[in-house]
């Protein structure tokens, strides 16, 4: 080959490796990102001229944005790529390269910097998706007004937003719940929810949208119904003991049947019952007073509730409050006299509520039955030189009766609800003298009054002595000697009948149990 032919060669190779070089780097790309002619090819390569590693951004791109892999596949902008934070700078793709909602026309007041580089970035403000268009059943809404009818049956909904949103980053209220009972779609552009709801003849419904994390007051509310809303609002004041600042939560009205048919079925109560709710409104002036107010309320008769004040008393502490009118939260009690009555879109006012410290949590430890009253779901102890009444109604009574340990609790881990329900026993079955433990609250101002949230009746004591050694007091010497019986049987080596605490020929660990309760005690238990 003659050194001209050579020279061609070698500027011909030269030509291809820059070449391939360029298309390695692909700057026909760049012209298919939002102000990429802004950045060059360093939005999606460490080397700003082009090839070799490629930036975070460049990676998104390279593996789920291309319309085909390789070298002639072109980029997808979208709203999917322009939400994600490539380089987690804590801004958004969109955000950096000036088209924040990811339609392909950038925004000129927006300042380009770098998705591929997590330290080329203007910090931003974090902004709160918010309903902009809320349309359902061709009817839209507006908010926090009386809004026209909507058609009843199966109706298509459509919310859209002023930025491009993720599912976990939104949430959709219905008082009553139900409304939306599936997840709905997301538009290709993230800036709609849509999916559809069936609504039922006559009802109505309060709506609350926003950012799951929120409190209530930052939410949208809308108000809709098959039916015209009514005018009627149920408003008032919450008055705080003194001492006591307001907390954040508010004013839920309940269906008090709802409520208590709940707590009978063991659901969530509140998620089935609340009609309305309200947030608390503190005016300055009087910041012991929480007014709240309650929209658009159909006829009824509701129980009000202001549900979990966090308040802070003027020592400093933290307590929760909780008030109800017409209903008792605990045991589902409806006070009909005291219910909250909107009738023929009257509105119901001036209600006042004094809030009260939450009942306390009450434990008794084996106390014996004075009496039995199986007509009222109650019975009485002594505590504390003073008669008790034990209030059932809302408790299951177990039974240790003819069951050793070990026994029961292989009925409480099996799961087994038929199993479980052997321990069960009536309040009839109850009698004076028997020994029972009660875990319950305290349910009135009177220290006289327990609500029993489970009462557990002990059987008479069929076992032997733990004191081992009988020195008068079950310790380590007994302790001793029980391990070395553990394990044994009537008839084996090594079986020590006193160490057989339930008498059924074997040293086991229902033994262990009967032991472990008695040590450190004198025997007697005095």
């Amino acid at each position: 080959m003659s050194r001209l032919n050579s020279h061609r060669l070698l500027a011909v190779l030269v030509i291809v490796f820059i070449g391939w070089g360029q298309a390695d780097a692909r700057p026909a790309r760049v012209d298919q990102l939002p102000n990429g002619r802004a950045l060059g090819c360093a939005a999606c390569h460490v080397n700003p001229g082009g090839g070799g590693t490629l930036t975070p951004f460049g990676s998104a791109i390279n593996n789920n944005y291309l319309t085909q892999p390789g070298r002639s596949g072109q980029v997808v902008w979208n709203a999917m790529l322009a939400m994600l934070d490539s380089d987690g700078d804590g801004v958004s793709n969109g955000q950096e390269l000036g088209d924040p909602d990811g339609d392909g026309t950038p925004e000129a007041s927006i300042q380009v910097t770098n998705p591929g580089d997590p330290n080329s970035f203007v910090p931003q403000q974090p902004v709160t998706p918010t309903v902009t268009s809320f349309v359902i059943g061709g009817v839209t809404l507006q908010e926090d007004v009386k809004n026209p009818p909507v058609p009843s049956g199966m109706q298509q909904f459509e919310i859209t937003f002023n930025v491009p949103i993720k599912i976990e980053n939104v949430i959709a209220i219905s008082y009553p719940a139900g409304l939306f009972v599936a997840m709905p779609d997301i538009s290709e552009d993230h800036m709609k929810l849509m999916g559809s709801v069936n609504l039922s003849e006559g009802t109505t419904y309060q709506i609350l949208i926003g950012n799951p994390d929120a409190n209530l007051s930052e939410a949208q509310q809308y108000f809709l119904g098959t039916v015209v809303l009514s005018d009627a609002v149920v408003s008032g004041i919450g008055i705080l003991p003194g001492g006591f600042t307001p907390g954040p939560d508010g004013a839920f009205l309940i269906d008090s049947e709802l409520y208590s048919k709940a707590l009978m079925d063991g659901t969530d109560p509140f998620e089935s019952a609340i009609v309305r709710i309200s947030n608390f409104n503190v005016l300055e002036s009087f910041p012991e007073q929480l007014a709240f107010e309650l929209k658009y309320v159909p006829d009824g008769s509701y129980a009000l509730v202001l549900l979990n004040q966090n308040v802070v008393d003027a020592q400093g502490n933290t307590v929760e409050l909780v008030a109800s009118m017409g209903l008792n939260l605990f045991t589902g009690e409806v006070d009909p006299e005291t219910l909250i009555q909107v009738v023929n879109g009257a509105s119901v006012t001036d209600l006042q509520i004094m809030l009260q410290t939450e009942p306390e949590p009450v434990e008794i430890n084996e106390v014996s039955v004075q009496s039995v009253d199986a007509e009222n779901n109650s019975f009485s102890i002594q505590r504390g030189g003073h008669q008790i009444r034990i209030d059932v109604s809302q408790a299951p009574m177990i039974s240790l009766d003819q069951r050793n340990p070990e026994e029961i609790l292989a009925i409480f881990f099996s799961g087994n609800v038929d199993d479980l329900a052997q321990l069960f026993f009536p309040i009839s079955d109850l009698m004076p003298g028997d020994t029972v433990s009660i875990i319950g609250i305290q349910i009135s101002d009177s220290p006289t009054v327990v609500q029993a949230l489970m009462v557990i009746r002990q059987a008479p004591s069929q076992t032997r002595s733990a004191d081992l050694d009988s020195d008068g007091d079950v310790d380590f010497s007994d302790f001793l000697l029980f391990v070395a019986a553990f394990g044994t049987s009537e008839g084996g080596a090594g079986y020590n009948a006193a160490a057989d605490l339930d008498g059924d020929g074997r040293v086991a660990f229902s033994d262990f149990l009967l032991f472990a309760d008695a040590f450190g005690k004198p025997v007697g238990g005095g």
